[in-house]
C-alpha cells in the first residue's frame, strides 16, 4: 500500500520534482545499506572480541592444557610442512615406471613407450593421486591422512587390457597409500597402514621392554655417580659413559652381534629362535640406552645437589638421607621420568633400526630400510607420518607426567589464585 502511494505522489509531480525525489530516495537507500554494513561489522568485532575473550578465560583456568594444545597443534603444522618438503623431494627422484614396476607388461601385451604405456601410468598415478601437479599431490596426500574426512579408495585393482583400471571402492577415513616394491618382505599393493601394524608392534615390544630396563638400571647407576661425584667410582662409571658416546653406534651393534654368535651360541636370526636367541637384541639395546640415562640422572642429581634450598635444609640439621629423597630425587625424579618418552622414541625409531637389522627383525628396521633403497614414496612418508604422531603423542603424555608428579604444575588453575 506504502509503495502505490508513492507511486501516485510522484506521478502528481513534475518531471523535475520527480527526479530530485528519485535522487533522496537514492541516497536514504545508501544510507540505510552503509548503516546496515556498520551494524554488522560491528556485530563481527563483538563476536570476535567476545571468542578472544573466551580464548583467554580458557587459558588462564587450564594454563598447561592452553599450551599442549598449542604445542601439538604447531607440532602437526610443522609435520604437515615436512610432509611436504619429503614429498616434493621423493617427487624429484621417482620416475614414472615407479608406479607400474609391479605390472607385468608383457602379459597384457603393452609396448614400452606406446599410448597403452602412457595411458596405464596415468591410470595408475591417478588411482594414487599422484596425478597433476605437486601442489595438487600434497593437498591429496594431506587430505589422506587427515583423519575424519572420507576418501574413495580401489582395492584389488584390476587393470584391463586398455590399461585402464578397476576394483573394488571402499570409503576411507585414514589413507597412507600402498607400497610399490616386495622388497620389503609384503606384496605390492599392500597398503602401508597394514604394513604399519604388522611392523609397529615388533618394534615397540623391543624398544618398550629394552627402555623400561635400562631406566631401572641407569637411573641408579646416575644416582650413585652423583653422590660419588669427582672419585674414583664416579670417574669410572663417567669413563664407561664416555667409551660408548665416543664409539659409533654401528661398531657396537657389530662386535656385540659377532661376540654373542660366536662366543656365546645365539641365533643369527629373530623369527623363529629361542628366548636365549631373542634376549641378546634387547640387551644390546639396554647397553646403548643407559649411558645416556645415567649421565641425564647424574646432571640432574647434582644440579639439585647444589640448589640453595638443599644447602638451607641441610644447614637446618636435616640429614643426608631426608634432604636427599625428600628434596633432591622429589624434584630431579620428575625431570628423569619426563624424558622417558624421548628415549622410547629415540629407542624405537633410532638405536632399534641398527639392532632390528642385524637380528633381521620385522620391524620398522625392515621396512625403513627397504623403502629408502627402493624409493617407495608412500611407504616413507608413512614412516615419516607415524614416527612423528607417535612423537607427538609421547610429548602430550609427558606433559601429563607433570602435572601428576609436580604439585607446582596444574591443568586447571584455581580461582583466586
Amino acid at each position: 500500500m506504502r509503495k502505490e502511494s508513492d507511486d501516485k505522489q510522484l506521478s502528481l509531480m513534475s518531471k523535475e520534482e520527480r527526479e530530485e525525489a528519485k535522487e533522496i530516495i537514492s541516497d536514504i537507500k545508501v544510507n540505510s545499506e552503509f548503516s546496515k554494513g556498520k551494524v554488522n561489522l560491528n556485530l563481527m568485532i563483538h563476536s570476535l572480541k567476545k571468542f578472544n575473550n573466551k580464548k583467554n578465560e580458557f587459558i588462564n583456568s587450564y594454563p598447561l592444557m592452553a599450551y599442549s594444545v598449542k604445542r601439538i597443534l604447531y607440532a602437526f603444522l610443522t609435520l604437515y610442512f615436512a610432509i611436504a618438503v619429503v614429498y616434493i623431494l621423493l617427487n624429484i627422484v621417482t620416475n614414472d615406471a615407479m608406479y607400474i614396476q609391479d605390472i607385468d607388461l608383457n602379459k597384457w601385451k603393452i609396448r614400452f613407450g606406446s599410448e597403452e604405456y602412457f595411458n596405464l601410468i596415468n591410470n595408475r598415478k591417478r588411482l594414487l593421486g599422484v596425478d597433476g601437479s605437486v601442489l595438487k599431490q600434497i593437498l591429496i596426500y594431506w587430505r589422506n591422512v587427515t583423519p575424519f574426512i572420507p576418501k574413495k579408495i580401489i582395492l584389488d585393482p584390476f587393470y584391463q587390457a586398455d590399461g585402464t583400471i578397476t576394483g573394488t571402492t571402499v570409503t576411507k577415513y585414514f589413507y597412507l597409500g600402498v607400497i610399490f616394491n616386495s622388497s620389503s618382505g609384503y606384496a605390492t599393493g599392500t597398503l602401508v597402514e597394514k604394513v604399519m601394524s604388522l611392523s609397529m608392534p615388533v618394534s615397540f615390544k623391543l624398544g618398550a621392554i629394552s627402555t623400561a630396563i635400562a631406566f631401572l638400571i641407569g637411573v641408579p647407576i646416575g644416582i650413585y655417580a652423583a653422590l660419588n661425584k669427582e672419585n674414583a667410582k664416579d670417574n669410572s662409571i663417567t669413563g664407561f659413559c664416555l667409551l660408548m658416546f665416543a664409539l659409533p653406534a654401528l661398531v657396537i651393534v657389530r662386535l656385540f652381534y659377532q661376540f654373542v654368535i660366536y662366543y656365546l651360541g645365539a641365533g643369527s636370526l629373530w623369527a623363529g629362535s629361542t628366548l636365549y636367541t631373542q634376549m641378546f637384541p634387547v640387551i644390546l639395546l639396554i647397553l646403548l640406552t643407559v649411558p645416556g640415562i645415567i649421565f641425564q640422572t647424574r646432571r640432574y642429581i647434582i644440579i639439585e645437589m647444589n640448589a640453595d634450598y638443599t644447602k638451607f635444609a641441610l644447614s637446618k640439621g636435616m640429614t643426608n638421607r631426608y634432604v636427599f629423597f625428600i628434596h633432591i630425587f622429589r624434584v630431579a625424579g620428575i625431570a628423569i621420568i619426563r624424558s622417558i618418552p624421548a628415549a622410547l622414541i629415540a629407542n624405537l625409531f633410532g638405536s632399534s633400526l641398527l639392532v632390528e637389522q642385524s637380528w633381521n627383525v620385522l620391524g620398522m628396521a625392515n621396512i625403513t630400510i627397504s623403502a629408502i633403497s627402493s624409493n617407495d614414496i608412500f611407504l616413507i612418508l608413512g614412516i615419516v607420518f607415524i614416527s612423528a604422531s607417535v612423537s607427538l603423542f609421547l610429548s602430550l603424555i609427558s606433559d601429563l607426567l607433570i602435572t601428576i608428579l609436580d604439585p607446582r604444575v596444574k591443568l586447571i588453575e584455581k580461582k583466586g589464585s
